[in-house]
């Protein structure tokens, strides 16, 4: 090799390097998923239900209204920060939450904290619209079912 082609080899594999990351796009923040962005809000638990003959499905004999005192209302942040406030005797009962999505925003997994105790619990997410939503309790070996409506 003579000596003006071993100059150009550390050129060469600049110019390809160069090439090969002018090629490459850094992924674009799309922000929150569709459900991230559905279940953001403040929900009110309107039906509740267990799975009797254990059918992972919420049939209609298996649940019943939520009834309007106590109400129950889980907020769900953004940033999976949340809360749950129900009053019941006119004692007002609160947690704080956090919550996070996973298994491609099928389950919900919420973390509650009260009075220093924290429990955690996961759902699969039946039905999630921009106003209704329907979680099934997999935490459990029979399923409980929450049915609630966005406000």
């Amino acid at each position: 090799m003579n000596r003006f082609s071993t100059s150009l080899i550390p050129v060469v594999a600049g110019l390809v390097c160069c090439l090969a990351f002018a090629n490459c796009r850094k992924k674009k923040n799309e922000g929150p998923s569709e459900t991230r962005r559905n279940i953001a809000g403040s929900w009110r638990v309107t039906a509740l239900g267990t799975d009797m003959n254990g059918n992972s499905m919420l049939d209609l004999d298996e649940f019943v209204p939520a009834p309007e005192s106590p109400a129950l209302v889980n907020t769900f942040n953004e940033d999976g920060s949340g809360s749950s406030n129900v009053s019941f005797n006119g004692l007002p009962i609160a947690t704080t939450n956090t919550w996070e999505l996973s298994n491609s925003d099928k389950t919900l997994k919420m973390v509650s904290a009260y009075n220093g105790i924290s429990f955690t619990q996961y759902y699969a997410i039946r039905t999630l619209s921009a106003s209704e939503m329907v979680l099934a309790d997999t935490s459990r070996a029979q399923h409980s079912f929450t049915v609630a409506r966005k406000q």
